[in-house]
């Protein structure tokens, strides 16, 4: 039986592994994904952890199951999701285990792959009993001991996570045949990439299965559909299913220490979609970005697969609305104590619009609610560059503390050096060093829960305090190198209360009337 879930394919069914050398030392981590399975991976290798000794490829798990490289093999830096991966050409023999299978056994199989040509069949791995009797995966068949099925006419070529589930009970195995084969089978090479294979030889529950693929989908930036993308805290952080509009192309920036999980940049499409999402500066590996996050941190989007196109525009004359936006649309999901206030940046792949327009983000903090000019943030972007990238920096997601924000992007034909924040125009160019700041209240008066909304020229560290008519302090809250601040806040007590904001050069007072 084969599965589909978005850009995952979940097969019943098996897989083997690759070839005995030597050896590596793997420590578990006391907080690390091996330690939150059930059961404990038979084999795991990653592209990202092969292992300081050139030619060998080792065993995540243990000093087991070395694989010896070709020669020529190469682990491309940033391959997917700015993570490396494994190059495979037609010419390369599949990785072949000398493993014995049971005559009654299980296998449970993660790889992670992307193909290269459409039109190629090419081989994942397969498990040979005998000289008949075999199982395995191509990327167009699933290799059954009995028969084949076939489930594609065609190869895929962008990032994918299979998962393949198989159980078998045989007589007798031929121990001269019998072998495991990887990134190939024993019929079929494999031309593309792998970046990671997992395989168990025992049974996984719906929890361990839900784990590892919420950790691969976020490494690789690879979209799921069968499974919600959990914490290592079993907390859902994405819901499939409720955010099934969005679910294409989703991404995330994360750090949860028991999945094993840092990721500081990311981009859908095994990194190739149209938005990249990043901590301090954008490098071509992961591992090299240089910005920094508490663990159980999440910040996960995805989009509505819609044109990258100006909509057809009912909005033109609402001025209440925000106009020229394009079709597609995302949604951003923030988990997490410090992931409202982590520092992050955009960069947008604008190729294929306007190009003599300025491409501006466009970020609403409801889902259930329309664009609307009084309610929204309009950036414009710090920069852009001949490929067609365009750059916004300093942004920080879910300031009301909703748990999301929605953004898309607004084709701008004016000014270009122009920022709109909450229906008010500021000027980049126009403003002076020392004109930082602009400050919403709303509403105001209130009956105790209020929002406080702040933009910053440049990026600043901003205090803000709640003091009562006699100067008792109520709150106070500290905001590091941000640019756009979105609060909420709440007071019980009926009064009059004065909210002070300051970045340590100007100082804005605000009056507001809880009733």
């Amino acid at each position: 039986m084969i599965k589909s879930t978005g850009r995952t394919l979940i097969k019943k069914f098996l897989i083997p592994l690759l070839l005995v050398t030597s050896q590596v030392v793997y420590a578990a981590q006391s907080d690390s994904l091996i330690n939150r399975l059930s059961v404990k991976p038979f084999l795991w290798y990653r592209a990202d952890s092969a292992g300081s000794t050139a030619g060998l490829w080792q065993n995540y798990v243990d000093t087991s199951h070395t694989l010896t490289l070709d020669s020529t093999a190469i682990f491309e830096t940033g391959s997917m999701n700015f993570h490396p991966a494994l190059l495979r050409k037609l010419s390369d023999e599949p990785f072949k285990i000398n493993y014995y299978p049971p005559k009654r056994g299980k296998a449970r199989v993660f790889i992670v792959y992307m193909s290269s040509d459409t039109m190629q069949e090419d081989g994942l791995w397969s498990l040979v009993f005998d000289t008949l009797r075999r199982c395995g995966l191509t990327t167009h068949r699933i290799i059954g001991r009995r028969r084949d099925i076939k489930y594609a006419d065609t190869t895929m070529t962008i990032p994918i996570i299979n998962y393949l589930s198989h159980s078998w009970r045989l007589r007798g195995i031929d121990s001269n045949m019998a072998g495991l084969y990887l990134a190939g089978t024993d019929s079929f090479a494999l031309k593309g990439k792998i970046a990671e294979i997992m395989y168990f030889d025992k049974k996984l529950n719906r929890r361990d299965e839900e784990l590892i693929h919420s950790y691969l989908a976020i490494k690789y930036g690879i979209t799921i559909g069968r499974y919600n993308y959990i914490s290592s805290q079993d907390s859902i952080v994405w819901n499939t299913k409720d955010n099934s509009t969005y679910n294409h192309d989703v991404a995330g920036i994360a750090r949860d220490e028991g999945l094993d999980l840092y990721q500081k940049q990311a981009s859908g499409k095994g990194g190739k979609s149209a938005v990249t999402m990043y901590l301090a500066t954008l490098t071509q590996d992961n591992a090299a970005n240089e910005g920094q996050m508490s663990d159980n941190t999440w910040i996960i989007w995805g989009d509505n697969a819609k044109a990258m196109r100006t909509k057809s525009d009912s909005t033109a004359h609402d001025s209440l609305k925000v106009s020229s936006l394009i079709e597609r649309e995302w949604k951003v999901e923030v988990r997490g104590d410090s992931a409202r206030y982590l520092n992050t940046n955009l960069m947008l792949n604008a190729e294929g619009l306007d190009s003599n327009a300025t491409v501006k983000l466009v970020i609403k903090p409801r889902f259930n609610m329309e664009y609307w000019t009084d309610s929204v943030l309009i950036i414009a972007p710090d920069s852009s560059d001949a490929a067609g990238k365009v750059y916004y920096s300093g942004l920080q997601w879910d300031m009301d503390g909703s748990g999301s924000d929605m953004f898309t992007f607004k084709i701008d034909t004016g000014a270009s050096n122009m920022s709109y924040y909450m229906n008010n125009t500021l000027s980049r160019k126009d403003m002076k060093q020392d004109e930082k700041m602009k400050v919403r209240l709303f509403p105001n008066p209130n009956a105790g829960e209020f929002s406080l909304q702040i933009y910053c020229n440049r990026q600043s560290n901003i205090s803000v305090e709640v003091t009562d008519v006699e100067g008792k302090m109520i709150k106070k809250e500290r905001y590091t190198t941000q640019r756009f601040i979105w609060l909420k806040e709440k007071i019980e007590t009926p009064g009059v209360y004065f909210v002070r904001i300051t970045d340590g050069k100007e100082t804005i007072v605000r009056k507001v009337v809880v009733k």
